[in-house]
């Protein structure tokens, strides 16, 4: 009798274990995501779904993942082309234990339909070329620029362009250029010339940046210096490269090709009459939008690269003493409203925020009406050096997915009216994502 008992149970078992996996796996596939977990080191996906109301991930291992040490590696930026994407990999010696990166085929195929796609779900994802040695310079940055990756080898004063074309022929996708130094970020202008910083404050390579063509495959064809050091962050946007310099920004002409004039847009002072400066860019058109200065002296900056005599707007922004407020994420909505995302961070505070601007709230192209159109509370973020930040991933302007790395979870809102959808917990510390189809 125990043992029909017995095996009526786990016969009972078997049908709603396969009763909750069929439920899970029910509904319409939305977009395949892509998350960092900080506590492990390690690159999950799931696809998002939804059943009526109701939104569903389930964590999912990487095939093929590369082995890292949780205590010694970090992960740092993922961009995605199309249906590939790049991860940087640093490590805690500059790169003598081993850093590069990895090559992820999303498993998803995007198919045209004229004005309109139609994505398609059914490969499972995999990587697909790891370079982790100790050869590759601990990159801190991947950016992407036109149809290339490129990664920041600090330790090597270099770049690397890896080529999507030739990750899928499964030829040499990778290319070195001695460019920057120190800490690097990059600049890149149609998808040929690199404009790759000094982080220097002093010295000879106080604001140096190094320009190089990348197609000649030739060495550092000029340098100029920018009148402060301290370079951290750079863009380009409309025949304009821009600069992160520790006072205000600077920004030169890509058409002027041996010894460009350096122009500077101060930001003004803070409250203890230290200059005010940012330290990365996001674009939105013809407009590079970053903020500058900490608590309450927080302003978020637009600047019109496609204007002449480029100035700086700004608007002011009511974040607390003692938080910080992250990187702007820059995106328009179906609708055509241009917004800012940020998020207001502060690991001993009981809760932290998220912030939403309308850029341009009469749709004219100028930045000048920015204001602020709503603020909620978000979960706990899990700060250690570069990484643990509340992350965006974006999908077709509709959704935004949240990751709160200190409460291990992942949330779905709406764009339409800022509701929590869902609160979804993936576990470990979810931080930086990406999401491919939506």
């Amino acid at each position: 009798m125990k043992k029909t008992l017995s095996l009526t149970t786990a016969f009972c078992l078997l049908i709603a274990s396969a009763s909750v996996a069929q439920a899970q796996s029910a509904g319409r596939t939305l977009a395949r995501i892509f998350w960092q977990d900080a506590a492990t080191q390690t690159i999950h996906w799931s696809d998002l779904k939804k059943k009526g109301d109701e939104y569903a991930l389930e964590k999912q291992d990487l095939d093929n993942h590369p082995e890292t040490d949780a205590d010694r590696h970090m992960l740092v930026q993922m961009q995605a082309i199309d249906e590939l994407i790049v991860a940087g990999v640093r490590d805690d010696d500059d790169g003598n234990f081993n850093s590069g990166w990895v090559a992820i085929h999303s498993g998803v195929e995007k198919e045209s339909h004229g004005d309109h796609f139609h994505w398609h779900f059914d490969d499972t994802p995999r990587v697909t070329k790891v370079v982790i040695d100790d050869k590759q310079g601990n990159p801190a940055h991947v950016y992407r620029y036109g149809n290339s990756w490129y990664l920041a080898n600090d330790q090597k004063n270099g770049i690397t362009r890896i080529s999507p074309k030739a990750l899928r022929s499964n030829s040499t996708p990778d290319q070195f250029f001695s460019a920057g130094g120190g800490h690097i970020t990059l600049a890149v202008s149609d998808d040929n010339v690199a404009y790759s910083t000094w982080i220097d404050r002093e010295g000879d390579n106080k604001g140096r940046v190094d320009v190089v063509g990348l197609e000649s495959g030739s060495p550092i064809e000029f340098s100029f210096h920018t009148p402060s050091g301290g370079l951290h962050g750079a863009t380009y946007n409309s025949g304009k490269a821009f600069f992160a310099p520790s006072e205000g920004v600077c920004w030169v002409s890509t058409s002027e090709t041996s010894d460009p004039k350096v122009h500077h847009i101060d930001l003004g002072d803070d409250a203890s009459g230290m200059p005010k400066r940012t330290g990365a860019f996001k674009n939105i058109g013809s407009q590079v939008v970053f903020v500058a200065g900490r608590g309450p002296d927080t302003e978020l900056c637009s600047i019109d690269a496609d204007s002449a005599k480029p100035k700086c707007l700004k608007l002011a922004l009511e974040i607390g003493e003692g938080n910080s407020a992250t990187t702007p994420y820059v995106f328009r909505t179906r609708t055509g409203k241009s917004l800012a995302v940020m998020f207001e961070e502060n690991m001993d505070a009981d809760s932290e925020k998220m912030h939403v601007i309308d850029l341009d709230g009469n749709r004219d192209g100028d930045f000048s009406d920015a204001k602020l159109i709503h603020s909620m509370s978000v979960g706990k973020s899990q700060i250690q050096g570069h990484s643990g930040h509340h992350e965006i991933c974006n999908l077709g302007g509709r959704l935004l997915l949240i990751s709160s790395p200190g409460d291990g979870t992942i949330a779905v809102v709406s764009t339409r009216d800022w509701e929590e959808k869902a609160k979804i917990q993936v576990g470990g510390t979810p931080t930086r994502m990406l999401g491919i189809g939506g």
